[in-house]
């Protein structure tokens, strides 16, 4: 995997994050759930703050753990990316909202079509909660053409059920 430098100026550091070719300017991104002002938030962060080269919590999107219909289990806060065309991946990078006071957990899943069905590439993957800026999530080299985050919360007793991400790096194999 190869590497460059960011600097921000919001995170106060220098991030090392893995270099790649892929227009982040092509992908969409869609969630199930993203806090809003309208909805009672203290902002609005969709799913498109997630890739837009921004490296700052007031550009993150922010998606919270959902109550199920009646008799349906809670839906957790899901993200998912649609490439232009299929891409090989062999891991992500996340930079997570206070990721140096907080331990997310997600899955990351895959699909190789629009709508296709997701394969499971990483199983409750943890960032550490201490340390680097991001943490780098790597899986088996794949193609695809959709990439889903599936958050379960955080460390934070009293934002538990929320999975917020600044920003995520497709990693392409070097």
């Amino acid at each position: 995997m190869k590497f460059s430098r960011i600097v921000s100026f919001a995170a106060a550091a220098v991030l090392l994050t893995p270099a790649f070719a892929l227009d982040k300017t092509q992908v969409t991104a869609v969630a199930n759930h993203a806090e809003s002002k309208a909805a009672g938030g203290w902002g609005d962060y969709p799913a498109s703050l997630a890739i837009d080269g921004e490296v700052s919590g007031k550009s993150s999107w922010r998606g919270e753990k959902q109550p199920g219909a009646e008799g349906e289990p809670e839906q957790p806060p899901t993200i998912t990316f649609t490439f232009p065309k299929k891409v090989e991946l062999d891991g992500v990078t996340i930079v997570f909202f206070k990721h140096f006071d907080r331990v997310y957990t997600i899955d990351i899943l895959g699909a190789t079509s629009d709508n296709g069905k997701f394969k499971m590439l990483a199983k409750g993957v943890k960032n550490p909660g201490e340390g680097e800026n991001q943490t780098v999530f790597e899986f088996k080299k794949t193609k695809l053409k959709q990439l889903r985050i599936v958050g379960h919360g955080n460390s934070n007793e009293k934002f538990a059920d929320w999975t917020n991400i600044i920003e995520i790096y497709f990693n392409e194999p070097a």
